[in-house]
This record gives structure tokens, sequence and C-alpha cells, in this order.
């Protein structure tokens, strides 16, 4: 099984997901559920996640700047990123993690 991290600042889609998509059927066990990316970086290396699924625009610290730091130590997580917005410089700069 792969190990699966979420990042969701808001409170419904988190718990939306975890509640509504049944990971486990998919290959994935959810090693941690977290609030913004201050979280997340805390728990990253406890955990080691094989996929990070994030948001981008969250308190504290964004998604991006979570992938960076992430980036900065490993290359072997997956990121998936999801968002409400649609502003196009969003997508761009998530381009640029590949």
């Amino acid at each position: 099984m792969y190990k699966l991290m979420i990042v969701e600042d808001e409170d419904i889609v988190r718990e939306g997901m975890v509640r509504l998509i049944d990971f486990g059927a998919l290959g994935y066990e959810v090693v941690a559920v977290c609030e913004n990316g201050r979280v997340a970086l805390e728990k990253f290396f406890e955990t080691v996640p094989d996929v990070v699924l994030t948001d981008i625009c969250m308190a504290e610290m964004d998604g991006f700047e979570f992938i960076g730091r992430v980036y900065s130590e490993t290359l072997l997580t997956k990121f998936i990123i999801i968002t409400g917005h649609d502003d196009f410089s969003y997508m761009k700069k998530a381009l640029r993690y590949r």
C-alpha cells in the first residue's frame, strides 16, 4: 500500500475526502490529514508519504511553500495539487514543481 497525506485547510473538504473516498480500495493508506502546510511539514518526515494531496491557498504555510521545503529534502514523494482557484498563475507555479 502507498502512504497518502492529505493537506487541506477547509474542514468540510478535508473531512469529505477522508469520509467519501475509499483510499484503501485504491491502494492508499492515509497516514496524515493536515489543516495547513506548517502542520504537514511537521508530520511529513514522521510519516514519509509516497503521495501528498495538497491545497495551494492555506494559512500559515501555503501548498507551494510546503512543496518547496519538501523538495529541498527529497524528490521521491509525488504531489497532487488541488485548488478551487481558477487563476492560471497557480498552474504555472505548480508546473515548476513537476
